[in-house]
């Protein structure tokens, strides 16, 4: 027994909705409701009328006409109902004996159903069922109303097409739904719908189309969600192309889910709304249809239609037809026949097919989009969905993207592209290659596999795959810090080249550059004693670069090493290992070769670009921004410090490296007076391991720095006498690399222990001579001159500005005679007011400007160790404080 449409619960289960959502689904058809409140009165009045609701699944169709259903009852007339079910199509009469089920007995439709059940089909049969209706209708206004006419068995139908062409004088409404758009209807309804069309007078077919914004926004307004934001209104009709049922199962669970942040969140829940929608229409289709539809899912609009339905077997006269259906459940576009309505959310198409089934249509998706010349990416994104297809075009295609991608900065896309690509089967070079092209992208999103990726590239045995690319991964390892692992894979592979080899003397000069980089290690990890060292006059650029750096780290020959960097630097990079090259960089800054070593990490920033080397892009602007600090410019050091984030995030560095641009944002923030941002960045907790490397001993030093002008000498002390032992213990002394022995000095002359501070200067001077570079030597006595008393002071500061005159490093001199220009105006100041003045209450005697923090304090108490100084202090106020205790 079917019930009314307006109380049964089957119907709406059938439907996919609550009953309580009923309302939701009737938003913006106001003037439809209107149309069907008009056509009740006038059945209820005695005229026939016929109607048709026609729109894609979910626009309301049911709703609107059960809500028919209600005006006519409340008109007077009486209502019978049922719907089409596809499972009984070949039911003959199965939908009007649905409807005569509730009729009562008089007149008896038992003879009737008697007749059907066993004479043939025939005219005289739907001339029987028509007298039925009529007979009905004589008794009192009657409203026949079907939903899902498309689904009803032909019986039926032309049962209620000879009804439309008897009822012109009997109080007989007729009402259906029917999927249709765009005037499109199924083919076994167009003639019944065409009647509807032409019933004289009262015919009408309503069109149910997406809902309009201002009917979205009341929606969701009366489901109090989205707060009054039309923009928000506007993206939610978008993402749910204005489908009543799909927005009402959208705000549904955005409430259930008590969504917060309804921006993000309504992508997502729309998604699922449209996949749930997508995953109930495929259930009903027919095998043509669906066919196609899986065929369009996997092929995701890269094909034209034609080409799909071959994929899938269907001939022109099927595909014709199952386009047609797709459209009437609006599951394709109806101006796009390739073109998914909800492309994003079309996957449960798929569901129902077995796993060797999707493998397969997967993948001659993608073959047949090869051959269809189908743009990289665009095959890319198709191939990230197959399995393996063992064609040797695949991993090719997949290459060309991820260097679209990365080019383009999208990094996470091309390591997805890469991955995927390593699931072929390729001979050992290309996997070699493909693995070196994963790790460096893979820095930038996932720095375990990359570590992994290169890693395999270096445990390849002798033989297999291509040395240089083994070289290449050994250069970007050791530029994301792991120096342990490439010096021991970098001994193997130099024990298999065997001599005379072009790669020796590169793979000499990453050994023995990945050897200096490790720090704080036990000495068990000596150096391989097969690893012969590197020539005094080394030939090949790598080596140069290496002994380069190692000079300027020991502090010997500052001449010689602005030779082998000058030597370095008139190398075309391209083919040779980049990380050698920036630190043959860095020795020229230390060896007052600021224009060359600027010159030579522009040079090389665009080459790590052109490489898409992330990695070898962040360290190459973090050097630059240390050159920067060292010549004083602090605006271009920390614009440098910002980029290298962006190239490569810091957390992708391998831990030893972590420390090295925290340093440099510690010295930044000291030269802007930002202590507390200095503070902060300091004394971060850092990962395990960070200390085994020499970027743990820069920010040492620069902890030091801010422990002085905070003023804890004996903490400053303490690590910048750590970052000494781990100097020694490298034998890097040289005093411009960073001056630990200078600072200490300052620190233990705050401390009240001038002896050792008198011999760590005097070492530090030594060594700056040793070393040859003006700016060294000329920090070392601008330091000693700070602790310095009576004329002795004076003629080291003479001194030191002279020397820091003749120096490259203009930054340096400029900030020298700043402060003392400072501190000769301040003392002036004092020698005027000298005279007059009077005995103060405590801390009434500082000089002007000075913290009330530093009242009463000792002489000398905060000295200043390097450049910047604190916001508050005057310059004169600057200086004396550093030279507290020096004859005026």
């Amino acid at each position: 027994m079917i019930e009314h449409l307006t109380t049964s619960r089957s119907s709406d289960r059938r439907l996919g909705r609550p009953l309580e959502d009923e309302a939701s689904l009737l938003f913006g058809r106001d003037a439809e409701q209107a149309v069907l409140r008009h056509l009740a009165r006038l059945l209820g009045a005695g005229s026939p009328t016929a109607t048709a609701l026609y729109g894609l699944p979910g626009s309301g169709r049911s709703s609107l006409l059960r809500q028919a259903a209600s005006f006519a009852r409340a008109a007077g007339a009486q209502v019978l109902t049922a719907w089409g079910i596809a499972a009984e199509e070949r039911t003959p009469f199965g939908l009007v004996r649905r409807l005569t089920d509730q009729r009562s007995p008089d007149p008896d439709p038992r003879s009737v159903h008697e007749d059907c059940l066993v004479r043939p089909v025939g005219g005289n049969l739907v001339e029987r069922w028509c007298r039925v209706f009529l007979a009905a209708a004589d008794d009192r206004p009657t409203m026949i109303a079907v939903d899902d006419v498309q689904w009803a068995d032909p019986q039926s139908r032309q049962v209620l097409q000879a009804l439309l062409r008897r009822i012109s004088r009997a109080p007989l409404a007729l009402a259906v739904t029917v999927s249709g758009t765009n005037g499109e209807f199924p083919r076994s309804c167009v003639e019944l719908v065409d009647q509807i069309d032409s019933f004289k007078p009262y015919g009408q077919l309503l069109h149910l189309g997406p809902l309009s914004h201002q009917a979205v926004g009341a929606m969701c307004a009366a489901g109090r969600v989205g707060g009054g934001d039309r923009d928000w209104y506007g993206r939610a009709a978008e993402l749910t192309r204005g489908n009543p049922a799909v927005l009402n199962a959208t705000l549904s669970s955005l409430r259930r889910d008590g969504a917060v942040d309804l921006w993000a969140e309504l992508p997502v829940h729309a998604a699922v709304a449209n996949g749930t929608r997508v995953a109930e229409l495929s259930g009903r289709l027919g095998p043509g249809p669906l066919g196609l539809l899986r065929g369009l899912v996997a092929c995701r609009g890269l094909l034209p239609v034609e080409r799909v339905a071959r994929l899938v077997g269907l001939d022109d006269a099927d595909t014709d037809a199952a386009l047609r259906a797709l459209r009437l459940e609006g599951l394709v576009d109806a101006d796009d026949a390739a073109g998914l309505s909800f492309p994003s959310a079309v996957e449960p198409a798929l569901y129902g097919m077995d796993g060797a089934e999707r493998r397969r249509l997967l993948g001659e998706a993608a073959r047949s989009a090869h051959r269809a010349a189908v743009a990289d990416d665009l095959l890319a994104r198709l191939l990230l969905r197959t399995e393996p297809l063992g064609d040797p075009w695949v991993s090719g295609v997949l290459r060309r993207a991820a260097h679209a991608c990365r080019a383009a900065g999208h990094h996470a896309e091309a390591a997805r592209y890469l991955e995927r690509a390593l699931r072929e089967p390729l001979d050992p070079v290309q996997r070699a290659e493909v693995l070196l092209e994963a790790g460096a992208t893979q820095s930038m999103v996932a720095p375990e596999t990359a570590f992994r990726r290169l890693v395999e590239v270096l445990s390849a045995p002798p033989g297999v795959g291509n040395a240089d690319t083994r070289v290449g991964a050994a250069d970007l390892l050791l530029t994301l810090g792991d120096a342990a692992t490439t010096r021991q894979a970098i001994a193997r592979m130099h024990a298999w080249e065997k001599p005379p080899s072009e790669r020796r003397p590169v793979l000499l000069g990453l050994y023995w550059l990945a050897d200096g980089a490790r720090q704080g290690r036990s000495g068990l990890d000596d150096a391989d004693p097969d690893m012969p060292p590197l020539d005094l006059v080394p030939e090949h650029p790598t080596a140069q670069a290496a002994s380069a750096w190692r000079a300027a780290a020991a502090g010997t020959h500052a001449a010689h090493v602005r030779a082998l960097g000058a030597a370095v630097l008139g190398t075309p990079a391209r083919g040779l290992p980049l990380y050698p090259r920036l630190l043959a960089c860095r020795a020229l800054g230390v060896a007052d070769a600021p224009q060359a070593a600027r010159a030579g990490l522009d040079a090389a920033v665009a080459e790590a670009r052109r490489r898409h080397a992330p990695a070898l892009v962040g360290v190459a602007l973090l050097l630059r921004s240390e050159l920067s600090l060292r010549v004083g410019d602090v605006d271009a050091a920390a614009r440098d410090l910002s980029a290298s984030r962006v190239a490569m995030p810091w957390e992708s560095w391998y831990p030893t490296m972590v420390p090295g641009p925290l340093a440099l944002e510690v010295l930044v923030n000291i030269a802007r007076q930002r202590w507390e941002e200095a503070e902060h960045v300091a004394f971060q907790q850092l990962p395990p391991g960070a200390e085994h490397g020499f970027a743990w001993t820069h920010l040492l030093y620069a902890r030091g720095m801010l422990r002085l002008y905070q003023g804890m000498p004996h903490e400053a002390l303490a690590e910048s006498r750590e970052c000494g032992r781990r100097l020694r213990a490298q034998g890097w002394l040289n005093p411009g690399l960073l001056p630990w022995r200078s600072l200490a000095a300052v620190a233990h002359h705050r401390c009240g222990d001038p002896e050792p501070a008198a011999d760590l200067l005097a070492e530090e001077v030594r060594l700056a001579r040793e070393w040859g570079t003006a700016s060294a030597l000329g920090w070392a006595e601008y330091r000693a001159a700070m602790v310095s008393t009576g004329p002795q002071a004076a003629i080291r500061m003479e001194r030191a500005v002279r020397r820091l005159r003749e120096s490259p490093m203009v930054g340096r001199y400029t900030q020298v005679m700043g402060e003392v220009e400072g501190a000769r105006r301040f003392r002036a100041g004092r020698r005027r007011q000298s005279a007059g003045a009077k005995e103060a209450a405590p801390g009434a005697d500082r000089p002007p400007g000075l913290p009330a923090s530093a009242r009463g304090a000792p002489a000398g108490r905060r000295l200043h160790p390097h450049h910047p100084v604190r916001s508050r202090d005057p310059p004169g106020d600057r200086f004396s404080c550093c030279f507290s205790g020096r004859a005026n």
